[in-house]
């Protein structure tokens, strides 16, 4: 399974950023960004970054020549595929309810179960 471009960026960006023992909130600060929207980032969504957290996040992470290639490279990627969806992140198996149950705490069926993810990962219009 090909993993979506900006899934891939975050995922590698998050790496790095632990590697430097970095909190992500206060790495959210120093680059600009709220930690909402920074976790947004990890998580693949990279319409938060402007041209200031693209110069600041390899300074900050004393990024190598051969890093910032690649940064600007998964970044590009990211820029260029489609909007990260739900189903990106999160896979069914996920987020299966386990101990949901219905008014008269009876456990949901099967069916039920079956409803509430498709729900789940029916992408807004």
């Amino acid at each position: 399974m090909n993993i979506q471009p900006g899934r891939d960026f975050g995922v590698w960006l998050k790496a790095k950023r632990r590697s430097k023992q970095i909190i992500a909130r206060i790495f959210a600060g120093r680059v600009g960004l709220s930690p909402a929207e920074y976790a947004e980032v990890e998580e693949g969504i990279v319409k938060w970054l402007r041209e200031k957290q693209k110069s600041l996040i390899p300074i900050l992470l004393d990024f190598s020549e051969d890093d910032i290639a690649e940064f600007n490279h998964k970044l590009y990627l990211a820029t260029e595929a489609g909007p990260v969806e739900f189903s990106d992140i999160f896979t069914e198996d996920q987020l299966t309810p386990v101990r949901m149950c219905n008014r008269r705490d009876e456990p949901l069926t099967p069916e039920l179960k079956g409803r509430i993810l498709k729900a789940v990962f029916t992408p807004l219009a």
